[in-house]
C-alpha cells in the first residue's frame, strides 16, 4: 500500500470536525445555488457546460479550502 492510500484511509477514518461539516455543507449549497443559476439563465444546449462549470468551481473552491487548512 502506498503512501498516499495509507494517509487516505486514516483521513477517511477519522471522525469529521465541526469544521469539514460545515465546509461539505457550504460546497452543496453552493453547487445547488450553481446549477439552479445555470438552469435559469443558459438555454438548454448550454446547461450541460454551465453543470460543467459549477462542479468544476466548487472542485476548485473544496481544494483551496482544504489546501489553507
Amino acid at each position: 500500500m502506498s503512501k498516499l492510500q495509507r494517509s487516505f484511509l486514516k483521513y477517511i477514518k477519522r471522525k469529521p470536525s465541526f469544521k469539514d461539516i460545515m465546509l461539505c455543507s457550504a460546497l452543496l449549497l453552493l453547487e445547488l445555488a450553481l446549477l439552479q443559476f445555470s438552469k435559469k439563465f443558459l438555454d438548454e444546449s448550454l446547461s450541460a457546460y454551465g453543470t460543467m462549470a459549477s462542479l468544476g468551481i466548487v472542485i476548485v473552491v473544496g481544494i483551496v479550502v482544504l489546501r489553507k487548512k
